[in-house]
């Protein structure tokens, strides 16, 4: 077997003070900001679904079967329900890449797609209308996405910093 040469300079990406990664040489790390923009640009088209899917489907539990208030009620338990979602949803979105800018992109997209959908049309035509569960959806989906947003914990303060681990760049570039 050949012995490495101990007076040998290190690999360029192994410095004293910033030792190989555990598992070995990192190939793929100039990729991590496009796989993140790519991640996040996803997520911005959850929220964009899940505004869609909710501004039509919020009062899915009033059905016609349900007479009087208990239609009403249930429609509002629908729109609720659906807030809930939104909720755990959002807050994953979070968890699952590490920031806040993770919930904030979805939550932000469905709240712009529930302003667009809650706007009367020249037809006069409305999808999320004025009705209470129209209202439930809309502020308790508010709330909803505030709460999962900042309750949700971060573990990198990227993109406002560099990736940990990456030479920071040139400034003479």
């Amino acid at each position: 077997m050949h012995e490495p040469d101990p007076a040998a300079a290190p690999p360029p990406h192994e410095t004293p003070e910033t030792p190989a990664p555990a598992g070995g040489t990192d190939r793929f790390r100039h990729l991590y900001p496009m796989v993140t923009g790519a991640a996040y640009a996803m997520l911005t088209l959850l929220g964009l679904l899940l505004g869609l899917y909710g501004g039509m489907h919020y009062g899915w539990l009033g059905t016609p079967a349900a007479q009087g208030g208990a239609r009403t009620v249930l429609a509002v338990a629908g729109a609720l329900l659906l807030a809930l979602l939104l909720f755990v949803a959002v807050r994953l979105a979070g968890v699952g890449m590490g920031t806040r800018m993770g919930a904030l992109l979805p939550a932000t997209a469905w709240f712009l797609v529930t302003v667009v959908m809650s706007l009367p049309r020249p037809e006069g035509d409305l999808f999320i209308t004025g009705s209470a569960a129209g209202y439930a959806y809309m502020f308790g989906g508010c709330a909803a996405v505030a709460v999962a947003v900042l309750r949700t914990p971060t573990t990198s303060t990227w993109p406002f910093a560099p990736i940990p681990d990456m030479p920071p760049k040139d400034p003479a570039r």
